[in-house]
């Protein structure tokens, strides 16, 4: 009698065991679209089986298990990191790209030919007032061209300080979710082994990846330790330290929470490319416009210099600072007639206006034409953007190959959950009908000893 309730007690854990096991599917199931949820298992024992002594076996509970690998994590956040670099650095290189014509048709270089085409038609006719005049409209059309690609540029500089501002901002939104997730693991140690909350965790370390690189630290208490960058300590147990963007000169800086600055910390996602756009890159091509803008004013007014007395020269362009040619690129307050044609011995001629015109061909700046080292600033521009998406597309299809691999190990297979059911439903279905005959047997020999 003793052995026959000892059974039925085994068969009704059973039962509770597969049930649960059964919970565990449909929660695996549920969740198998949750960004960040890895699939659960829940371990099943052998009770101890020994005939002799009494010990009627059976199964039981073990603890639940999380499928995660953290390796696959690792390389999934890695690969997110570069991917949001490289595609925050196309876009940002995708606003400067418009600004560069590389056809020759508009822009500072349309403008450059229309200029030169304007000085061919003035060495017909150099005392004709109407050519002369044209001369000083290409001028002022190759001036604001010039004014507007800086303008260009430094706009497209001052609005990454709001993106920084902006990815600096979810960063620190991030971390405090995380912060949230130390709390609660820390007060409840059993909150660790919650699969939701594991989900919400992971999502939010994925999410972060994208916005810059890090180190995540795992602490026995089931705690993270932050470092942005691997080096700046933004979180560790309840406490969080934000990072910071601000514009020092022309540049972002990053700084810590104590104000130190950390900016060339940052290696990775979307931080790490608006850093190198901003800092780097933008301050690049517009150096060589400005050079380009100082050397066009230079050359056309060294020429037109020779054609007068020191008393009488004109020039035709005029530029603030080295550095801000570009931007302060204008025609002077020249007037047709003093433009100079030719030198003082030959007053009449052509022969400056000759020189302005071979100006077009010649090479004046690093081996180059005007229009040619403005062609070569274009491919460069050019170049950097097709590095930029080569880049792009060449970590998605890692991230891809990344994700995938985390899905075989811990994301949830419909399919497999399906089976598991089935296989748990079976269990639980023999269990039952051992439940069934176990009792029966009682009532009979409940029956017998009457």
């Amino acid at each position: 009698m003793g052995n026959l309730m000892a059974s039925l007690l085994a068969s009704a854990n059973a039962m509770r065991t597969f049930e649960r096991s059964m919970g565990v599917v449909e929660n695996n199931v549920a969740n198998s679209s949750t960004p960040g949820y890895a699939k659960q298992r829940l371990t099943l024992l052998a009770e101890p089986f020994q005939i002799e002594t009494g010990l009627p076996g059976g199964v039981t509970l073990g603890e639940a298990q999380s499928m995660r690998s953290e390796y696959a994590e690792r390389t999934v956040r890695q690969y997110v990191g570069s991917q949001g670099r490289y595609s925050q650095q196309a876009t940002d290189l995708g606003r400067v790209e418009m600004l560069f014509d590389s056809t020759g048709k508009s822009g500072i270089p349309g403008a450059l030919s229309d200029f030169f085409q304007s000085i061919s038609g003035w060495s017909v006719a150099p005392t004709d007032q109407v050519a002369r005049q044209s001369v000083i409209d290409q001028a002022g059309v190759v001036a604001l061209n010039f004014n507007q690609a800086a303008a260009g540029l430094m706009q497209a500089s001052a609005d990454m300080n709001s993106q920084a501002t902006s990815v600096v901002g979810n960063i620190n939104r991030l971390v405090a979710q995380i912060l949230d997730y130390n709390e609660e693991v820390r007060a409840n140690a059993s909150s660790a082994s919650d699969a939701g909350l594991e989900a919400t965790v992971n999502s939010a370390l994925e999410e972060l990846a994208e916005y810059t690189d890090f180190t995540a630290l795992k602490a026995d208490d089931n705690s993270y330790t932050l470092f942005v960058g691997g080096q700046t300590l933004t979180l560790i147990g309840d406490r969080q330290y934000p990072i910071e963007a601000v514009v020092s000169g022309q540049e972002i800086r990053i700084l810590d929470a104590q104000s130190h600055d950390v900016t060339d910390q940052i290696q990775g996602g979307r931080l790490a490319s608006i850093v190198e756009v901003k800092n780097s890159e933008i301050p690049q091509y517009l150096q060589q416009l400005n050079r380009l803008a100082a050397a066009t004013a230079d050359q056309v007014n060294s020429i037109l210099a020779t054609g007068l007395a020191a008393a009488d020269q004109h020039p035709l362009f005029a530029y603030g600072a080295a550095d801000s040619a570009a931007a302060t690129l204008s025609v002077t307050g020249i007037t047709p007639d003093q433009l100079a044609s030719a030198p003082p011995t030959s007053a009449g001629g052509n022969t400056n206006i000759l020189s302005l015109a071979e100006l077009g061909q010649k090479t004046v700046i690093d081996g180059f034409t005007l229009t040619g080292f403005y062609g070569s600033l274009a491919g460069q521009v050019g170049r950097d953007l097709s590095q930029a998406k080569t880049n792009q597309s060449t970590q998605e299809g890692l991230l891809a190959q990344a994700r995938s691999m985390r899905e075989e190990i811990s994301g949830v297979s419909l399919d497999e959950e399906a089976a598991r059911l089935m296989e748990y439903q079976r269990a639980y279905q023999a269990a039952a009908r051992l439940v069934r005959t176990l009792d029966e047997l009682t009532d009979t020999l409940m029956t017998l000893i009457q």
